[in-house]
């Protein structure tokens, strides 16, 4: 059983809370309690205010806020009385504790109540929808492992082409309202827990109520009691949602987004050959897909009924090779927190934690609109020594920030100015074990279980919760956000960096980097092979780890939780500025780029390619003439038009068009020249007219002295600047120069 829903409805009586099971057999089974209003408040307010109502119940168990000030539990069985409570504390400016908990968190806390007893799977169902220019709905989809059907809509095909596929049932519609009321009843009659679809809230969902609400048909999509409530955002940085009882509507977008999976822009098609090495049916499009469709639609219905299911199926493919859905439902086991809430660390972090404060006897502040939002100091870098190095070893502390925390017992309710640990932005802290450590230790023990049962779903999912924590407390807009807590940990990260580079400077081996939690020793010996490469490191790791142990016991009187392993070995290794650098691993057998230009969406595939090319011909020794040569070919063949498919930019849009108004960038003007443009993705190259967006490319001239100077010129530089070589002359053939040896 798995509690994957949690709806609230505020009644006169109380709260009405509605719990939604994915039973072990498929089905679903709900149950419905009502629990009062609930409001915490000091008992002295509680006293000053003289409330009297037979509808107002102080809760026996003591409680404290921080200061050691009593607090009561006030529960309120009528919704009037609640909300005059709420203005009068508002008036008599009297605080109130946790007053922002939402009703199915405070339900979670309040009852301990485990969502659940297994990974029961949950029952979906894939949706894509085709329409016409108007918003017609002419097609829909719906797949999964147990249906494959189409819904079609043939009232104005002038192709009857609908006869029954082998790979899908179709559903013959004679009009547009049909269509809508069978994909309701389909929908319905399967009972999915889960909806999912490529920007379906946004597009599908959206379309499908505004046609919906055209004929008059309750937009609601299961028996479960109640409607479907659709939000449509419109601000870039916030999600759109749709509510629906007993089924969450799940946007495969957000999930790859939630999970931290990003790709070069989120369109289906590019996440399909990236995930799949699949992609979509072509549709020989137009420059407007709508009318493609619609072409499609009138000409070759099979076709177009094959795209689109195509589509379902690609997201499906892509959910389960990802397990999109099995990792946000480990995630959402792991801390306790209804499904679609797992994307907030805030959320998780509030039901954790606050269960085990009130466990403690203690409640938490309500959030507030702080004063303070200056930023916490972030992690220290070690400046890089620029240059080419073999044989640089990186040493990696494993979750740093989660393992600072339990070992300096860091957490909202540990600070105090008596405390006798004392972090190096002088906030001290209790010895008492606060509730952040003892959660963390917690999943880290449920990791190791998880990485011993080779259980990388739920490894993943850990990990992902323990590194939000600090991200929950260091931000403005948690209960928990403290200046001094948050820097407190990024000040040990600081002084942890600086204590490793010191000790391994002792040993005469130079950093030649460091960033968070990361730091690169450059060793200057021969090493006979990788073997004992991989033993002077393990040597090296153990060291620093031994080093560590002491140093938090002797100085500080902790347990030691910090741990540092031998991450990679390059073999061949080039650092350009901070957080930029590229290296061949030989544990791996991979050239690794990170930060470098071949790596960034914001670059061309010209200069990537050329990047990473370079790259390879300095790492396996060519000679500085064969690195001329190659040089001046590829730029004889970029005049000559072989790369025009290598040309395209790619560059997001941040906000509407029409609010570019200071200032026009490349691919905001691009963006501007194409009737209707929509999207965030602008695509475009660089003309002899300016910029063009890629559809209009063919009508205009490429721009090759650009790409010379501000692709190929700007990826190579640092690295030719490293071998005393220089990019122009390389090009006009000037000055030869010798390639010295270079590698540290």
């Amino acid at each position: 059983m798995f509690i994957y829903q949690i709806l609230a409805d505020e009644v006169e009586e109380g709260i009405r809370i509605t719990l939604y099971k994915a039973m072990d057999d498929g089905s679903t089974a709900s149950e419905t309690v009502l629990v009062p209003y609930t409001m915490y408040l000091q008992k002295k307010d509680y006293e000053q205010l003289g409330i009297t109502s037979h509808h107002v119940f102080p809760d026996e168990k003591t409680l404290q806020n921080r200061f050691q000030e009593r607090v009561l539990r006030l529960q309120i069985t009528s919704k009037e009385v609640y909300e005059y409570l709420l203005g009068l504390a508002k008036q008599t400016d009297v605080p109130l504790y946790e007053q922002d908990v939402s009703p199915d968190h405070r339900y979670l806390i309040d009852n301990h109540l485990t969502l659940a007893d297994a990974m029961t799977p949950l029952k979906r169902l894939y949706l894509d929808i085709e329409t016409l220019p108007d918003k017609e709905v002419i097609m829909v989809s719906l797949h999964n492992a147990d249906l494959s059907k189409v819904i079609v809509n043939t009232d104005k095909i002038q192709n009857k082409d609908t006869q029954e596929s082998g790979i899908y049932e179709v559903i013959v519609c004679q009009n547009e309202e049909e269509l809508l009321r069978r994909l309701k009843e389909e929908i319905m009659r399967y009972g999915p827990h889960v909806i999912i679809g490529w920007n379906v809230i946004d597009f599908d969902f959206m379309v499908i109520k505004e046609r919906m609400d055209k004929y008059n048909i309750d937009f609601s999509f299961s028996h479960h009691e109640g409607y479907c409530h659709l939000r449509i955002s419109t601000d870039f940085f916030r999600d759109s949602t749709m509510m629906c009882p007993g089924v969450l509507i799940v946007d495969a977008i957000h999930l790859l987004k939630t999970n931290f999976l990003s790709y070069e822009d989120y369109k289906l098609n590019t996440v399909s050959k990236a995930v799949l090495k699949d992609e979509k049916i072509d549709l020989e499009e137009e420059e407007n897909k709508l009318e493609a469709i619609k072409r499609m639609y009138m000409e070759n219905t099979r076709k177009l009924m094959d795209y689109n299911m195509k589509d379902s199926i690609l997201v499906q493919k892509i959910c389960d090779k990802l397990q999109l859905l099995e990792l946000m439902q480990q995630r959402s086991i792991i801390t306790n927190t209804p499904f679609m809430k797992v994307k907030s660390p805030i959320a998780t972090l509030d039901i954790m934690y606050l269960t085990r404060l009130h466990d403690r006897g203690m409640v938490a502040p309500s959030m507030v609109a702080l004063d303070d939002n200056t930023p916490i100091e972030g992690a220290f870098v070690i400046e890089p020594m620029k240059g080419f190095y073999s044989d640089v070893f990186v040493l990696d502390f494993k979750s740093l920030y989660p393992s600072i925390i339990m070992t300096f017992n860091i957490d909202p309710f540990t600070i105090s100015k008596a405390g006798p640990i004392v972090a190096p932005n002088q906030a001290s802290f209790l010895r008492q074990t606060g509730i952040l450590p003892e959660l963390i230790k917690k999943l880290y023990v449920e990791r190791d279980l998880a990485k011993e049962a080779k259980d990388k779903n739920k490894s993943y999912a850990l990990k992902i919760t323990m590194n939000s924590f600090y991200g929950a407390m260091a931000s403005p807009r948690s209960r928990y956000y403290s200046k001094s807590v948050g820097e407190a940990i990024t000040s040990f990260g600081r002084e942890i960096i600086k204590k490793a580079k010191q000790f391994i400077e002792t040993k005469d081996y130079d950093v030649i980097y460091g960033d968070t939690d990361s730091i690169f020793v450059h060793v200057n010996r021969k090493f006979e092979s990788l073997e004992e490469k991989k033993n002077f490191g393990k040597a090296l790791e153990n060291a620093l780890n031994a080093f560590f142990k002491d140093w938090v016991k002797e100085t500080y009187g902790q347990d030691n939780h910090l741990h540092i392993e031998m991450e990679k070995i390059y073999e061949r290794f080039f650092i350009a500025t901070k957080k930029r650098y590229v290296g061949y691993d030989q544990l791996t057998e991979k050239l690794q780029f990170v930060g470098m230009e071949a790596v960034r969406g914001d670059w061309t595939e010209l200069a990537k390619n050329f990047q990473t090319e370079i790259v390879k011909l300095l790492f396996s020794g060519r000679s500085t003439t064969e690195l001329k040569e190659y040089i001046r070919d590829h730029v004889d063949q970029l005049r000559d038009g072989k790369f025009d498919d290598q040309l395209i930019y790619k560059k997001k849009i941040t906000k509407p068009l029409a609010a570019y108004t200071k200032t026009t960038p490349p691919h905001v003007r691009a963006a501007r020249e194409v009737p209707g443009f929509s999207g965030r993705l602008v695509r475009y190259v660089v003309t002899k007219d300016g910029p063009k967006h890629e559809s209009l490319m063919k009508d205009y001239e490429i721009d090759y002295d650009h790409y010379v100077e501000k692709q190929l010129k700007g990826v190579s530089d640092d690295l030719l600047e490293a071998l005393n070589l220089n990019f122009d002359e390389i090009v006009l053939n000037k000055k030869q120069q010798s390639l010295d040896q270079f590698w540290g």
